[in-house]
């Protein structure tokens, strides 16, 4: 049946492939010198010319043709251009198209991963419960009850029972509406972009949104961050860990968390495609959790994310710690090696009080001098610095998270402050210190002489240490009062406030905005302490109140440039690296173009012989399928010729057939005439 002739075959035609490409060759092959005698001179001189070249070079082997190709093609090189360079000029265009697909497919990828988790996208099929009933988002429910009956008067099946289909659909939907937002928890889920029909994880920690993230992730804060999806049994499973931790570890930095599906921004930020993953965010860097989520594991990890708020402190380095920056105070921690929460706390205070106070952590080994000059011998230890000079505050023992805060907020500040925008609330009662308020030396340095200046702040800063001498040693520890100065010619707008005030020293409480002036000797301590010792007694109307705020100037921070190149000591370390590798790069690369011209004329020999290699075996597989084809169509024609052979000798047995039963239908037919005939003459 495959073999059976196809309908218009013309079995004259019936010619062998082969010998029809044959043909075409030889029919080609006479045309190919008329249609091309420039190519056959071209190719007969190049001939002639091989020819006449030495058969021997001078080494005395016989040179081939391949070293002459090599020899042109090295011949158009410009020997002035470095090897990179032409390389470069060569295939720049190839590798600006190759870094471009590359950059494609990575942020193509890229996308997928920050967004191939979104599994929920209910909410987005829902329609806006607030729009459906005609209330702003911050309507109360009471609103929100008054706009669903005012619509059910109208739309409600009982009140409008020849309605349209249309209608009930609507009052279908925004039945629905007023059951999400009559619903506290599924209102406060559709406000936090959740699905409000799910049930999401319950947590106290406070909810990262994509469109509160640049007030929330600000790039001076610390966080300890937790993505997590509703649908995960992994964050099912770790919710109760999560809020423990989250809890003690609140103490230290901010805590929060962000859901996979609804905050996709958070989740590009955090680079997060699965859940759930524990991350710290500090100061603009995003470091990533890895391990067995333990309350243990977790603030150990916090603990290491916060190492740079504080500086490593040997014999070698603590003397440039005391020197630079000697307006503020230096606080160093003496522990042995382990102690989790109280390096955590210490780095955490460290933080928090970084515009005041530089902190430090003494190793073990290494620091034996440091040990020796603070008289330290029991540890853990902080050690409390201020001004040049004076003796050292010192706490020993244990160290709770409560003690150590109050330790900072003692010493916060130095014996005599400057007053500023940044720390007059804490100086001056309305602040971490209490509500106790400051003694202000309303210094002008555009007409005060310095010595009046010195002598000034020198008796401030013996009222200081001798009233902190006593309130270190009360229990409970109570706050030392504040002294503080303040350069008037800076703050013109608090200069303008205190317009009347001849006193040179004040009381000013920053949380009433009121000042007390000082009658007394500005120069004399115990007067000073005299003064401090008479808030008590006086009543609130010996206050002036001021006109308005307090008006400082706003001053930007200090730099603190070694802080900030210790910090930034892993990213010039790795700068070096870089630059180093691509030195060795860029020599390696030379020595490998040296070492590839070595290899590129054997090389290129070796190709040209596997080329004709291929080229051979190539012809010889076509031939042998010419001859297959050949083959076939034999066949093919062989089996078309005995078909055809068999059905004219059916034809012809059937003919035969057909004449025999003719015969034999002839002689029944005589035969019943001649019974006829003999019958009717019988008759």
């Amino acid at each position: 049946a495959a073999l059976e002739r196809m309908p218009g075959w013309d079995e004259e035609e019936d010619t062998p492939l082969a010998n029809l490409v044959k043909k075409d060759q030889a029919k080609a092959a006479k045309a190919a010198p008329q249609q091309a005698p420039k190519k056959q001179e071209e190719k007969k001189k190049a001939e002639k010319k091989s020819k006449q070249q030495p058969k021997r070079a001078a080494g005395g082997g016989l040179e081939n043709d391949v070293d002459a190709i090599l020899r042109a093609r090295d011949a158009g090189k410009s020997s002035g251009k470095s090897k990179i360079q032409v390389f470069i000029s060569q295939h720049g265009s190839n590798i600006l198209v190759g870094l471009a697909v590359l950059a494609v497919i990575y942020f193509k990828f890229a996308e997928e991963s920050w967004t191939g988790y979104r599994s929920n996208d209910s909410q987005q099929k829902m329609e806006n419960p607030f729009k459906l009933l005609g209330v702003s988002s911050s309507a109360s429910d009471a609103d929100i009850k008054k706009a669903y009956r005012k619509i059910s008067l109208v739309l409600h099946p009982d009140k409008n029972p020849n309605g349209t289909p249309e209608e009930a659909d609507r009052f279908t939907r925004i039945t629905a509406a007023y059951k999400v937002l009559s619903d506290p928890e599924k209102r406060k889920r559709w406000l936090n972009h959740e699905n409000p029909d799910h049930s999401s994880l319950p947590s106290d920690t406070e909810s990262l949104l994509d469109r509160t993230i640049s007030n929330q992730l600000k790039p001076k804060s610390a966080w300890l961050v937790l993505a997590y999806a509703d649908w995960s049994d992994e964050c099912w499973d770790l919710a109760e860990r999560w809020e423990q931790t989250s809890k003690d570890l609140g103490r230290y930095v901010q805590v929060g968390r962000f859901d996979l599906d609804t905050q996709p921004k958070l989740a590009k930020k955090f680079n997060t495609v699965s859940v759930p993953m524990i991350y710290t965010y500090v100061d603009g860097v995003v470091q990533t959790f890895y391990g067995d989520p333990t309350h243990l594991n977790i603030t150990l990890f916090l603990a290491k994310s916060l190492t740079d708020s504080v500086q490593v402190l040997r014999d070698a380095t603590g003397g440039s710690f005391l020197s630079e920056r000697s307006d503020h105070v230096k606080a160093m921690l003496f522990a042995q090696p382990g102690g989790v929460k109280l390096r955590l706390a210490f780095r955490a205070m460290a933080r928090r009080f970084a515009a005041s106070a530089d902190f430090g952590e003494v190793t073990v080994e290494a620091a034996d001098q440091l040990r020796h000059i603070y008289n330290v011998h029991k540890e853990p230890s902080i050690v409390i610095a201020k001004e040049g000079g004076h003796k050292p505050y010192i706490y020993s023992g244990q160290m709770t998270y409560t003690r150590i805060s109050q330790i900072f907020q003692q010493h916060q500040f130095d014996t005599v402050s400057r007053l500023s925008i940044h720390n007059y609330k804490s100086l001056c009662g309305a602040g971490s210190r209490g509500e106790a308020p400051c003694v202000l030396y309303l210094y002008d340095s555009s007409k005060d002489s310095e010595s009046s200046f010195s002598a000034v702040k020198a008796a401030m800063r013996n009222a200081s240490i001798e009233d902190m001498s006593v309130a270190v040693k009360e229990e409970p520890e109570r706050f030392s009062a504040s002294y503080a100065w303040v350069d008037l010619k800076k703050h013109a707008g608090f200069k303008k406030q205190l317009d009347g005030v001849a006193n040179k020293v004040i009381a000013l409480n920053a949380r009433t905005k009121s000042i007390l002036p000082f009658e007394g000797d500005a120069t004399s301590p115990a007067a000073l302490a005299a003064f401090v010792a008479s808030f008590e007694h006086h009543d609130e109307g010996d206050w002036d109140t001021l006109s308005g705020p307090i008006e400082l100037a706003f001053e930007k921070l200090p730099w603190n440039w070694r802080a900030d190149l210790r910090k930034m000591t892993p990213q010039l370390m790795s700068a070096i690296v870089v630059i180093a590798c691509m030195l060795l790069w860029y020599a390696l690369q030379n020595l490998w173009y040296e070492y590839q011209d070595t290899k590129k004329k054997g090389a290129f020999r070796k190709n040209i012989n596997l080329a004709r290699q291929r080229h051979v075996e190539a012809e010889s597989k076509k031939n042998a399928k010419w001859r297959q084809a050949e083959e076939e169509n034999k066949k093919v024609a062989e089996s078309r010729k005995k078909e055809q052979e068999e059905k004219e000798r059916r034809r012809v047995e059937a003919a035969r057939e057909s004449a025999e039963v003719a015969l034999r239908d002839a002689q029944r037919q005589r035969e019943e005439a001649a019974r006829k005939a003999q019958a009717a003459a019988a008759a």
